[in-house]
């Protein structure tokens, strides 16, 4: 009988002991294929965002009435074809992609997680940025863009829209305004509003719009990429105008 005891006894440790061999390795292998997923995603934003200020300054190039063949030698990131039409360009990494499909789903049916995990991973280098272009093609060239660049900072969304239209639209300007024919360029706060709320500004260019006036449009790029975030679309767009500068000029 103390045999067959002390054989059962031994029989339970060797059990227990391939069990928590097992259960270690289990646990060990997620905890590792949680830190590869995560370098991978973490790598993936490195390089789209990367990617994605690439394209956004080949944008810049672009001018009003440029040609197609003219834009998609300057912005061959955002090909657009010969036909009358507007064409759209996104860019975003695909994280946002992936994560993007989930958010809507835990936003409904989970949205404490929801909530948690979107400021967390912000925190942990996977920034949330979004760049979208929209061109408007007649006759061959290019009498219209509008576009915005959003990144999530510290604690809000950042980011600008602009337009390069003909005119600048008497809606940006001050209703009293005698000079709406000599005003060239207009730069506006505006609220953001999306899955983060915001501001950001909101910018109208004509071809009379100089090169400095342009050049505002620029991003930090260390925006999308800082574990911390920036601090306020400011910080995003270095080349802003002064905040006591004219709404528009």
């Amino acid at each position: 009988m103390t045999m067959t005891t002390s054989s059962v006894n031994e029989g339970r440790l060797r059990l227990s002991y391939r069990v928590t061999r097992w259960v270690a390795w289990a646990l060990g292998s997620i905890f590792v294929l949680l830190i590869v997923l995560y370098l991978v995603a973490l790598g993936d934003e490195r390089y789209e965002a990367r990617r994605g200020v690439g394209i956004y300054i080949q944008v810049l190039s672009v001018r009003l009435s440029d040609t197609v063949e003219e834009f998609n030698r300057k912005a061959p990131g955002c090909k657009i074809g010969q036909n009358d039409s507007e064409y759209v360009c996104v860019v975003e990494p695909i994280t946002n992609r992936i994560m993007g499909a989930l958010d809507w789903y835990m936003m409904h049916a989970h949205e404490d997680a929801y909530v948690w995990q979107n400021i967390h991973r912000q925190n942990i280098g996977l920034r949330d940025w979004h760049f979208q272009l929209w061109v408007t093609v007649r006759q061959g060239r290019v009498p219209e863009m509008h576009s915005h660049f959003l990144v999530v900072g510290r604690d809000k969304m950042l980011g600008c829209f602009w337009d390069l239209t003909p005119e600048v639209r008497r809606a940006s300007v001050d209703a009293d305004s005698s000079n709406q024919v000599k005003v060239s360029t207009a730069l506006n706060v505006t609220h953001i509003t999306s899955r983060w709320s915001g501001w950001g500004y909101s910018m109208e260019f004509t071809p009379r719009s100089k090169e400095t006036d342009l050049r505002m449009r620029e991003i930090n790029d260390s925006c999308l990429t800082s574990f911390v975030g920036c601090r306020d679309s400011r910080e995003l767009l270095p080349n802003l105008a002064p905040a006591e500068h004219p709404r528009y000029w």
